[in-house]
């Protein structure tokens, strides 16, 4: 999802749509004209559905058209490498999950998310399906069941 600053009442709107503060999002500072939020999926094969996020990359920029499709690229090849070298650092054992009772985030797109969402694109507010490109496989992990994690007892320092 990527949000531009058009206009300052459309968005303190979008800020107001986004409720991003109950997560504990500080208030928007003057100078940010533009947002984004990049999703991580949890895998698939483990939960009905295929709507989990495990956790969003938040960004903001002073520049409204910095998030332009270059600098999308740019952010998508990085997340994807965020993804691949903790599964990497799993398959190595360098690291395990922390058990934990947070299954990620299910996204139901009921009439009440529609609706937002409508709302959202109304004030410019742009969103990448993800499937497109396949930006939703490079951003899924495939064994991590969660981002709860601890460097393993069995990786030692140094090696």
């Amino acid at each position: 999802m990527v949000a531009r600053k058009k206009d300052d009442a459309a968005f303190k709107k979008i800020w107001e749509l986004t409720p991003l503060d109950r997560s504990g999002a500080k208030d928007i500072q003057p100078y940010v004209d533009s947002l984004l939020a990049c999703p991580f999926f949890a895998p698939e094969g483990n939960r009905d559905g295929d709507h989990y996020v495990q956790l969003i990359l938040f960004a903001d920029a002073a520049d409204a058209d910095f998030f332009d499709q270059h600098v999308l690229e740019m952010i998508s090849a990085a997340c994807r490498g965020f993804v691949d070298l903790l599964e990497d650092l799993l398959a190595r054992r360098a690291i395990r999950p922390v058990p934990t009772f947070y299954p990620g985030c299910k996204v139901d797109v009921d009439n009440e998310l529609s609706t937002k969402i409508e709302l959202l694109r109304g004030l410019g507010v742009e969103f990448i399906d993800t499937a497109d490109k396949g930006w939703k496989a490079g951003l899924t992990f495939r064994a991590l069941r969660s981002v709860e994690l601890e460097v393993s007892p069995f990786m030692k320092v140094g090696a």
